[in-house]
């Protein structure tokens, strides 16, 4: 019985690029966000699109959600 034998294609998640665009820098905050994953170092404009490798465009997605929980959270919690 003969064995088939199954390729497996390894991709390179920082080659694969991904399109973002930052929130609008409030009054008084940097215009630019500064993001490390794994020692890669990006400075990324906000309110302008850009590609970015996936990692990094993952790393802000989680950033983003958890700020809008936070935010959240506090409009929920603060007495008015």
């Amino acid at each position: 019985m003969a064995t088939k034998k199954t390729e497996t294609t390894v991709t390179d998640p920082w080659k694969d690029m991904v399109k973002i665009r930052l929130p609008k820098a409030v009054a008084g905050e940097s215009k630019y966000q500064f993001v490390a994953v794994n020692c890669h170092t990006f400075q990324i404009e906000k309110n302008k699109e850009v590609e970015v490798p996936r990692p990094i465009a993952e790393a802000i997605a989680a950033q983003l959600d958890a700020q809008t929980e936070a935010d959240d959270y506090v409009e929920a919690n603060t007495s008015k």
